[in-house]
């Protein structure tokens, strides 16, 4: 389900696998979703980036059963697992080692909003680095 880089497409079609129907409309927020009707509504005043990214955020609601905002834990779990809908790891790797530190640029390869990366990024501070195994593994031991 996750590390996937799923596209708006994708996405819509996920939600109505789910039963969740997706519209694209002028509306005070990025999106919403509903669960009594199985609605989630995306501002199409917004870039395709911001669609994409709502949507996922959205579609991760609808998956954990959530109804109306939440509170600020439960909106970076969110985002964050929304997040690993959005970002393949090996795009991210690749958007890094073209671009360095610079957020936006890398942001705008993988065609995300900056929060979006941040809470990738954070799941990769969230990654026990293990030493290589086995140990000293060409050395000749006597």
């Amino acid at each position: 389900m996750y590390d996937q880089d799923m596209t708006l497409d994708e996405l819509i079609t996920a939600c109505a696998n789910e039963g969740t129907h997706v519209v694209f409309k002028p509306f005070p927020y990025p999106g919403a979703y509903y669960a009594a009707h199985n609605l989630i509504i995306i501002n199409s005043r917004n870039t395709a980036i911001q669609q994409r990214c709502t949507l996922a955020h959205e579609y991760v609601h609808a998956l954990m059963g959530h109804s109306g905002h939440q509170k600020p834990s439960i909106e970076k779990k969110v985002t964050t697992r929304a997040a690993l809908l959005l970002i393949a790891s090996v795009d991210y790797r690749d958007a890094e080692l073209l671009y360095g530190t610079d957020e936006e640029q890398i942001a705008r390869e993988l065609d995300v909003t900056l929060d979006i990366l941040h809470a990738y990024k954070e799941t990769l501070a969230e990654i026990p680095v293990s030493p290589t195994y086995p140990p000293n593994a060409h050395s000749q031991s006597e």
